[in-house]
């Protein structure tokens, strides 16, 4: 399995100094500071996070798995309206 591109950049946890709001970003050299999204600041601290690790077919399994559950809703909603009907029929 070979990792995805952005699975290669650290994604860090941050909280801002100014504003308290805390975001998530990709960090490509660790003296990149990034700025926060809510307030502009650049006056950030990196908190401690655990490590993500992303591969392809995870993301394709969780696709597959959300279709298919989605699927199974659709017909279970088909099913229940169709049942609906044949009580109703006037």
């Amino acid at each position: 399995m070979q990792p995805t591109q952005h699975s290669l950049v650290p994604t860090y946890d941050f909280s801002c100094r100014s504003c308290a709001h805390r975001f998530e970003e990709w960090v490509r050299k660790a003296d990149d500071a990034p700025v926060c999204p809510e307030c502009g600041g650049t006056d950030v601290e990196r908190l401690l996070s655990l490590p993500q690790v992303h591969w392809s077919t995870t993301r394709e399994n969780s696709l597959k798995d959300a279709k298919r559950r989605e699927m199974a809703v659709g017909k279970e909603q088909a099913h229940a309206q169709r049942q609906y009907e044949l009580s109703h029929e006037d």
